[in-house]
């Protein structure tokens, strides 16, 4: 449910890829036959979003990633990770990258561990 969400509505304002990432907090981790057919199902709310929406790209759902790697990817974006322990306001970070592209991340419903 919220999954589907978060692809409904990140394909709605343009997000390009989803990455489902690893984390140590995160519930239970579905094997890959599993994931398959989730993602599946990531890609048709995607389609319906698209299509509502009126983009013209759907975002490319990727998974299942270890955080860290997710975290050292060399690119030219900017990561963002999303905290409630964080000083800043994402709007502000947002705003502070000039418009460049983004990496956000987001954690599990628990939040990241002290260690991540």
């Amino acid at each position: 449910g919220r999954l589907d969400l978060v692809v409904e509505k990140a394909t709605e304002i343009g997000v390009r890829r989803i990455v489902i990432v690893r984390t140590e907090r995160a519930g239970r981790i579905p094997d890959a036959a599993a994931f398959a057919k989730r993602r599946e199902r990531m890609d048709r709310v995607a389609e319906g979003a698209l299509r509502q929406s009126g983009h013209s790209l759907a975002p490319v759902v990727d998974g299942i990633v270890d955080l860290a790697a997710v975290l050292t990817a060399e690119d030219d974006r900017r990561v963002i990770v999303v905290d409630p322990r964080g000083s800043s306001s994402l709007g502000d970070l947002c705003r502070s990258a000039g418009g460049g592209p983004l990496r956000l991340v987001v954690g599990p419903d628990a939040g990241f561990s002290e260690r991540e």
